[in-house]
């Protein structure tokens, strides 16, 4: 094999590996934030997510975050923001009523 070749093999592999990992650590995160919910509460995972809430999630990254009160989206609710920008409510979380955040 040219040097060539062997290089650009590597480089396709390493990327994809990269990519695999991003994916992964996204994924853990999300399910560790789910997985910290309420003692006692249904978990995340098995609840209905309501897409009709008036919550907008201006400024708001992919994935979970906890309402703030802000542009309707419920104190101590936890939303989640999909890839294109439509915005879900879980409902009650402890931690997000505790301190604002998904895990305090």
């Amino acid at each position: 094999m040219k040097f060539t070749t062997v290089f650009v093999t590597l480089a396709i592999f390493a990327s994809s590996a990269f990519a695999a990992a991003v994916a992964d650590d996204e994924t853990a995160v999300i399910a560790r934030a789910r997985s910290e919910d309420a003692a006692g509460s249904v978990d995340l995972l098995k609840r209905a997510c309501n897409y009709n809430t008036p919550c907008k999630g201006y400024y708001w990254s992919k994935g979970l975050h906890c309402g703030d009160g802000n542009y309707g989206c419920v104190y101590g609710h936890v939303y989640q923001v999909g890839s294109d920008t439509n915005v879900c409510d879980y409902g009650v979380r402890t931690s997000c009523q505790k301190c604002g955040k998904l895990s305090c």
